[in-house]
């Protein structure tokens, strides 16, 4: 219990003003989206989005119900870690230092206050350490093998971290059988096929290469473009994902590393839990096989995409666990009792840290963007909302009459929307106002609806942006569409992390 208070504290942290764009299209999806449309929206995670459609159907579509998964899997992922460890045979001292380490994670404190499935996966790869445990001693049949299916079915539509986490699980129990290996085989063939048949329908409604090359250009794949420095190079994105969790000096992020790699060896094959180590080891080898091939981001140079690196916190856990423990054997008892003094010193640290750490959210500043253009909006007025802010006004429209006390807002159309598929994107989808003073620019293919928004009658343009750099060119492509058109901007404000800028037409006032 005091371990998931330490953890949520911190990460008890909701947006002031709207969410950032990574995060309102997953939102959107789930509150305006319908089952029928989750092939689309769901993209890589139509579990989690189907997760999120339960949730918000039960409890409304507030910025925390949005998080809640995210911010109950942060929770509980301290104590989750604390009793895993334990169950491998890990001190209490060493459990709960390594669990409090997790809950005062920068990274994943961070993104248990997003609406992402990152903590979630660090759930799923510790319930998988169990479930290896548990069903690597088990003679499997039909009902095993039915339920390991539909579990894992789970799983591979939840994330893609996940869904390689199950791979390597159901890998791992096929390779151990116990005279049971036809249900094991059969099971991991089954899983193959349903993974394969998943993946290919995902690569229709989003552009999967696209991803991949975005997280190529942070640098967070290792690739093949030079294979004689391969081997460097994953070492060195060992490292910086090692060091992105545990936030150490760079020769103590070394040790740890090599503890961690070292105890995995170990578990793999001695003592009573070599199904947990291969297992761990595994998920691992594929995570780097994957970043080689340029498809799995792990290890990025810099802090853009480091939530990437969450899920590895169980194995690299479990392995320097198990390292410690080994050496601790070595010792005297007395000295081992004299070092349990440290090991609580340093755990209160990472404890104190962790309820201190301050996590602010990104800016957004869609909500009082929204809300105020809004006010603005009559049959004079067009407002053009840009890609990346899209999908937080939606949201944002979607839930205005339910604010409350404000009349300014209610009845609000910027909800009433239509699905746009964009598939040659990195989100497969988008949304088109069904009021056509409201134009969702999507980059390239509404230059006639652009148009058509400043028809006779229309005097002003509001445009609604992103204020960070991704939206400045089009910003500017949109400025010289309407200074072409007749129209002389007028106003520019920033609010939040959004951009406002009014446009009039010449000599209407």
């Amino acid at each position: 219990m005091l371990l998931v208070v330490l953890a949520a504290v911190p990460r008890y942290v909701l947006p002031a003003d709207g969410f950032f764009f990574d995060d309102a299209w997953q939102a959107s999806a789930a509150v305006k989206g319908s089952l029928r449309d989750l092939p689309l929206l769901g993209q890589t995670q139509p579990g989690f989005t189907l997760l999120l459609m339960a949730a918000t159907t039960v409890f409304g579509s507030s910025d925390l119900v949005l998080m809640g998964p995210s911010l109950v899997a942060g929770s509980l992922g301290p104590a989750a870690l604390y009793l895993v460890l334990r169950r491998l045979d890990a001190s209490r001292p060493l459990a709960a230092l390594t669990a409090t380490a997790l809950a005062a994670c920068h990274v994943h404190i961070q993104y248990s206050g997003r609406v992402k499935t990152y903590p979630i996966d660090v759930l799923v790869v510790l319930g998988l350490v169990v479930a290896v445990t548990l069903l690597g001693r088990r003679t499997w049949t039909m009902r095993t093998t039915a339920g390991w299916l539909l579990a894992c079915g789970g799983l591979i539509s939840l994330s893609s971290t996940s869904m390689l986490a199950a791979a390597c699980a159901t890998g791992v129990l096929a390779l151990h059988p116990r005279g049971d290996w036809r249900w094991r085989w059969g099971a991991l063939g089954t899983q193959a096929l349903f993974t394969g048949g998943f993946l290919l329908l995902t690569g229709l409604s989003v552009n999967t290469r696209s991803i991949a090359e975005f997280f190529e250009i942070r640098g967070a794949t290792i690739g093949t473009h030079d294979p004689l420095s391969v081997p460097a190079r994953t070492a060195a994105h060992l490292f910086r994902a090692t060091r992105i969790l545990v936030d150490l000096p760079d020769v103590l992020v070394v040790l740890v590393l090599v503890s961690s790699l070292a105890g995995l060896a170990i578990l793999a094959f001695r003592g009573p839990h070599v199904l947990v180590g291969r297992f761990l080891i595994a998920c691992l080898a594929v995570a780097l096989l994957g970043s080689v091939a340029g498809v799995v981001p792990i290890g990025a140079p810099n802090n853009s995409v480091d939530r990437v690196n969450i899920w590895l916190f169980p194995v690299l856990a479990v392995g320097f666990a198990r390292a410690a423990t080994l050496l601790a054997g070595l010792v005297s008892p007395n000295l081992r009792r004299g070092l349990a003094i440290p090991a609580v010193a340093l755990t209160m640290a990472l404890g104190w840290q962790a309820l201190t750490t301050e996590i602010t959210y990104p800016l957004a500043g869609v909500t009082s963007a929204q809300e105020r253009v809004m006010r603005e909006l009559d049959d004079e007025t067009a407002i053009w909302v840009t890609r990346y802010q899209v999908y937080g006004f939606v949201l944002e429209g979607s839930r205005a009459p339910n604010r409350g006390g404000n009349g300014d807002v209610n009845g609000d159309v910027s909800g009433d929307v239509s699905i746009v598929h964009q598939t040659h994107k990195n989100v497969g989808f988008a949304f088109d106002f069904d009021d056509p003073r409201l134009v969702s620019v999507l980059y390239g293919t509404e230059d006639e609806k652009l148009d058509a928004s400043i028809g006779p009658g229309v005097n002003r343009v509001v445009v609604v942006s992103m204020r960070l750099p991704p939206d400045d060119e089009n910003r500017k492509r949109l400025s010289w569409h309407l200074a072409f058109s007749g129209f002389e901007r007028v106003a520019n404000e920033d609010v939040g992390g959004s951009n406002i800028v009014t446009w009039e037409r010449s000599g209407s006032s």
